[in-house]
């Protein structure tokens, strides 16, 4: 079975593939799949479900953990992507991973596994993302401080920088000419577009510490909505406090405050 390239939403409904119109050789095919990789097929059904809303314009909420996780071998197949592909938002954004962040670990597990050559370009973009990261977001600070704006700019950084990637690679290019900044190929020419001066970081830092402060501590830091309700239910901080964490991060709605906090 082929997970698609989400923006082109190749399947948007299991009816397509299950249905009545389906071929009897498709619907072989996807029986066979679902007895021999449940996991798998789990998968697939979480990214049609998202592709039936929409292509995300963002990678999801925990795509950089799980971006580590891949490549440090925690994660090695896309089936254990499958319990970060959230179907019950409103919208493919509120997932850890998004229909297109799903796509794009996918092609990354891929090519790591497809010959040592692509591995070895694997390890040297994630390097430069790595280098990327530490630019983009707030130094000096705990790893566990989520710096919001850090990680958007990053996320951006890395979707627009990976189009030109993929440009760099159909055109026969290195990875030592892609990722060195001395190279006239070099991909990360654009960084400063995404990069904020020391004041905006500041000023970012205060609001993100008067936010955590304000909600017992920064050591109160949520990697989703999900992470967020739990801690409610868990009765770690209050409904009120959830709601205005939620806002601060655009997982609730100012006139649907009870979304995904729950009652």
């Amino acid at each position: 079975m082929s997970y698609g390239d989400s923006r082109n939403l190749p399947i948007t409904n299991m009816i397509q593939i299950e249905g009545p119109n389906a071929s009897p050789e498709t619907k072989a095919a996807w029986f066979d799949y679902k007895m021999e990789n449940p996991g798998g097929a789990d998968a697939i059904i979480k990214v049609v479900n998202q592709n039936s809303r929409g292509v995300a314009k963002t990678y999801g909420t925990d795509f950089w953990n799980q971006y580590v996780n891949v490549m440090e071998g925690k994660i090695q197949n896309s089936d254990q992507l499958a319990p970060y592909l959230r179907v019950d938002g409103k919208s493919p954004e509120d997932s850890p991973i998004t229909n297109t962040g799903f796509v794009q670990l996918n092609n990354i597990i891929d090519a790591k596994n497809k010959s040592p050559q692509e591995s070895a370009f694997q390890k040297a973009q994630f390097e430069f993302f790595k280098q990327a990261r530490g630019a983009l977001r707030i130094s000096g600070v705990p790893s566990n401080f989520p710096d919001s704006v850090g990680s958007e700019k990053l996320q951006q950084f890395m979707q627009v920088t990976t189009s030109r990637i993929q440009a760099g690679l159909k055109a026969g290019k290195t990875a030592d000419q892609l990722f060195n900044p001395k190279s006239a190929d070099y991909v990360g020419n654009n960084m400063g577009l995404f990069q904020r001066t020391n004041a905006q970081k500041m000023q970012d830092w205060q609001k993100e510490s008067a936010l955590q402060s304000s909600m017992g501590g920064a050591s109160l830091v949520f990697k989703d909505a999900a992470a967020l309700k739990q801690a409610v239910d868990d009765k770690k901080i209050s409904r009120d406090e959830a709601i205005k964490y939620g806002l601060s991060k655009g997982w609730v709605r100012k006139n649907d405050p009870q979304v995904p906090i729950g009652e």
